[in-house]
């Protein structure tokens, strides 16, 4: 059994067994190109195998130390000097994550690097403090105490009872815990009901070029289109929690369906040029059924992307949806009209 942090002056450690994704088989249709038909372009259906992943046990340990011990760099000069020289803040019965040397301002990094970590150490390490930068993103501020966490907001080193991931941890996967974690998670402000169908759209980088054409198709399906920018996080949370289906741009936004236990439909739209396959990972934890649908190419992808090998070149652009690769993606599914 593990003692309080008030009463523990030796090293804790704890290790949490990892789990298995079954990944499902699953398409991605594209934008109709000449790489499917030279003579009249054609929309490419392309197969994705079903997979079980594996992913490994996580150990965190807690000892009496200062932050200091971290070794962690802070590239400005002044910062650095500031951190060496401040005098620590004092925690000593109380135990401590440190969180600043991670972004702070992208719902995927909170939830999906941080959050998770910190659920997980809180289970073993009760009323565990998370430690923030002297002026963190409102968003690190917002998720965080919707979450339960007491916050420390400084630049200085801090003592008390410090958790830590153990170094041969080497960052594992976490989606096996998002379910208990985050989908169980009771969190102030949910609204119980929120659309059933939802539209997340974007405006400015990763938007849809026809976004009205788009739109037009799912109105047809009962989708509302939200922006999740405005919207409270306790908002964002209870329409991720509520929906069943969902079409949405791959960004940030969709970790937010971390929160969603019940098994989404999830058909996510991607420019050409960046396609990855985080929430296909994510939506499987829960049962879902994950479909992806493909934009118009670029001229210059093949270069940038197979010559150049720049990965992220394309990563925040615009993209062209087709309405049939968007139809065949809805078929996929199985997602009847209203």
């Amino acid at each position: 059994m593990l003692k309080t942090a008030s009463s523990s002056q030796t090293k804790q450690a704890i290790s949490i067994p990892g789990g298995t994704i079954e990944l499902a088989a699953a398409k991605t249709f594209t934008y109709p190109t000449r790489l499917a038909h030279a003579w009249e372009p054609r929309i490419l259906e392309i197969a994705h195998r079903a997979e079980q992943l594996q992913r490994r046990e996580i150990e965190f340990c807690a000892r009496p130390d200062s932050t200091r011990s971290l070794n962690i760099h802070v590239r400005n000069p002044y910062k650095r000097l500031y951190k060496e020289f401040a005098t620590p803040i004092q925690c000593r019965d109380s135990y401590i994550f440190d969180t600043r040397y991670e972004v702070d301002g992208n719902i995927a990094h909170i939830l999906g690097c941080i959050a998770i970590k910190a659920l997980l150490a809180r289970s073993k390490f009760p009323n565990l403090a998370l430690i923030l930068r002297e002026n963190p993103h409102r968003m690190a501020i917002e998720a965080y105490r919707l979450l339960g966490f007491p916050l420390i907001c400084t630049n200085r080193h801090v003592e008390g009872n410090l958790v830590v991931m153990s170094d041969h941890n080497d960052e594992p996967d976490f989606e096996p815990f998002y379910r208990t974690e985050f989908g169980q998670f009771e969190f102030d402000g949910y609204k119980p009901k929120t659309p059933e169908r939802v539209f997340l759209a974007r405006r400015g980088t990763r938007s849809i070029i026809n976004e009205p054409e788009i739109e037009q198709v799912l109105s047809s399906y009962g989708f509302e289109k939200l922006y999740f920018e405005d919207f409270s996080m306790a908002e964002q949370w209870s329409i991720a929690r509520n929906a069943k289906v969902v079409v949405g741009i791959h960004g940030a936004a969709l970790k937010n369906f971390v929160f969603n236990a019940q098994g989404v439909k999830l058909i996510e739209l991607f420019h050409p040029g960046y396609v990855v396959d985080i929430y296909r990972r994510d939506n499987a934890v829960s049962g879902g059924r994950w479909c992806g649908v493909t934009g118009k190419l670029p001229d210059d992808i093949i270069c940038k992307l197979e010559t150049e090998g720049d990965a992220r070149r394309f990563a925040m652009s615009r993209l062209m949806i087709d309405p049939t690769s968007l139809q065949m993606a809805l078929d996929e599914l199985e997602i009847d009209r209203l």
